[in-house]
């Protein structure tokens, strides 16, 4: 007998391997064995059998589970995934399995076949607070089926273990991160198998876990930076929740602080439905933080927060600065991406070198540099109140704990108009946040956009998203095109070349940049069409090398 393996070795290609078996070792569809693969050992699954092969096979080494670990449901979805993030099929279907021992693996059993699909599932959007989006997601799950709620932290995902045990007591619970004994995960792995009655909590990788009746898909704050996985398969988890929900024919519900331009878009195509829960964030908007705390009336404006304990800074640190020009204070941009942040005289965007340190405006040489540092901001307060601040970079807001009395976003301005996409959703996102794990709220401080915070404030956020969605349409950017990373390891010189033969011969648009980010590793960010990019992605995965590989941006509904 022939198994047909695909293999965890890291193969750039589709390909699956011929390996021959005794009809005695009951080798099943979907189970695990170990094969030899390029003079070493390598584990395998078995995704098809055969009655014998053109070619000369190597045999089996050996069983590694009594029987299958995989559903035919994970087979499909490791399918697609494969094909929509341009990755290889086998690395991509064995990255759904935890990291066990052979051991473990021996353990699992062959599980239930797969049930029946839901009829008729919703696809909802559900705007409010946190904690209401938490308690109607605990209302929506359904306690005879499997259910999963993904968490973009497992702080969060422990809270919400908690409060989901109070909640349902009767709900079996299992939590999935990557801080569980490998024992704990090969039982939650043979309950989902077994088609026990459950619910998970877990981050991006328990999308991957067998299901076999699945009722419901619930993922919180879809945009979050947490759920792109940048390694093989390099994946992000909006999209496979959603690919899950369709396989599944299950209840698909995201949640959000503010309907974010990507969900807003999918609600306007009919493909979620919009359900806003009634909250009021607590928000408080001034001028910048500087004028106010130079103004006569900051103690009264900011008596309260004298008094507090524990505030949290978010802005853009880690050595960013700004360049001021002291005769004009007009402030210097990058010439290639126009972003004010700078990092040691480099483009904190795209990293281009400072060609002159001249006034644009005015040619002067007298340029002063404006930083980010906990010294900048802690000249602005009393001493007395230095030891009640911490200092965080936005993409690390959502790891704190809610124990802050206030926050400060003191630079919004500045982060708000940053040059990447999707920027100025995440600086709005932030302080919606923000507002819902500090005891007192936010504090914001923006000259530019005040009346807009107002608005947002107010729940008024149609005018916001409807702006955003036309400038990316005008822009061409997603969700009207596809965004597909081309990462090259190689300097910038060879990788140019290799790049501009890939646009030729694809005949793909110009690419929006070409940076080196470090050495022997450099990037080209292209935005292709819908149309195209469904048209191409095969050559584009034949392309793949070890050298030479893609990220795709799958966020967006395909407008």
């Amino acid at each position: 007998m022939i198994a047909k393996v695909a293999l965890k070795h890291k193969v750039n290609s589709d390909l699956v391997f011929d390996y021959n078996f005794d009809r005695t070792d009951k080798v099943e569809l979907y189970s695990l064995v170990e094969v030899e693969f390029s003079f070493s050992k390598t584990v395998g699954v078995v995704v098809a059998l055969a009655d014998k092969s053109r070619l000369k096979c190597k045999s089996i080494i050996r069983k590694l589970s009594n029987g299958p670990v995989f559903t035919p449901r994970q087979f499909t979805l490791a399918r697609t995934i494969s094909e929509h993030f341009l990755a290889p099929f086998g690395p991509t279907l064995l990255s759904f399995l935890p990291q066990l021992s052979k051991y473990e693996y021996a353990k699992i059993e062959k599980g239930i076949s797969t049930a029946s699909a839901n009829k008729n599932p919703d696809k909802n959007l559900i705007i409010g607070s946190y904690e209401q989006r938490l308690q109607y997601y605990f209302q929506k799950i359904t306690p005879d089926r499997q259910n999963i709620i993904i968490l973009p932290t497992i702080k969060k995902i422990k809270s919400a273990d908690a409060k989901l045990s109070h909640f349902s007591p009767q709900t079996q619970i299992f939590s999935w991160h990557s801080r569980m004994s490998p024992a704990r995960r090969r039982v939650i792995w043979q309950s989902c198998l077994d088609g026990q009655a459950l619910t998970v909590l877990g981050t991006r990788d328990a999308l991957f876990l067998p299901f076999t009746r699945l009722g419901a898909v619930v993922i919180d704050e879809p945009l979050s930076f947490s759920y792109f996985e940048e390694q093989l398969p390099r994946y992000n988890a909006y999209y496979v929740s959603r690919e899950l929900s369709r396989l599944h024919h299950s209840t698909l519900i995201v949640g959000e602080s503010i309907p974010s331009t990507t969900n807003y878009a999918a609600v306007k195509k009919g493909l979620l439905a919009l359900r806003t829960l009634p909250y009021k964030p607590k928000i408080r908007i001034f001028d910048s933080l500087e004028s106010e705390m130079s103004s006569p009336s900051r103690a009264k404006i900011f008596r309260k927060a004298f008094r507090s304990k524990n505030i949290l800074v978010v802005g853009p640190f880690s050595q960013k600065h700004r360049l001021v020009c002291r005769d004009c204070q007009t402030e210097k941009s990058c010439n290639k991406c126009n972003s004010q942040i700078f990092i040691q005289n480099r483009c904190a965007h795209c990293t281009t070198p400072l060609t002159n340190l001249f006034c644009p405006k005015c040619q002067s040489k007298n340029i002063k540099r404006v930083g980010f540092s906990k010294v900048d901001i802690e000249k602005l307060f009393p001493l007395d109140l230095k030891n009640s601040f911490t200092f965080c970079d936005l993409d690390a807001v959502e790891n704190e704990p809610p124990v802050y009395d206030f926050a400060l976003v003191p630079y919004f301005d500045l982060q708000y108009n940053f040059p990447y996409i999707s920027y100025k959703e995440k600086m709005v996102g932030l302080v919606f946040t923000l507002s819902q794990i500090t005891l007192n709220g936010v504090l914001v401080f923006s000259q530019k956009n005040r009346q807009l915070l107002h608005e947002l404030s107010c729940g008024n956020y149609q005018p916001f998203v409807e702006t955003q969605l036309r400038e990316r349409k005008n822009d061409r950017f997603p969700p009207f095109t596809r965004a597909v990373k081309v990462i090259c390891k190689a300097d910038l010189t060879k990788a140019k070349k290799i790049i501009d033969d890939l646009t030729n011969q694809l005949k793909l648009p110009k690419p929006a940049y070409i940076i080196e980010k470090k050495l022997k590793w450099t990037e080209a960010l292209f935005f292709l069409d819908h149309s195209f990019f469904e048209k191409n992605k095969i050559t584009l995965k034949q392309k793949t090398t070890a050298n030479l590989y893609f990220i795709v941006d799958p966020v967006d509904f395909g407008l």
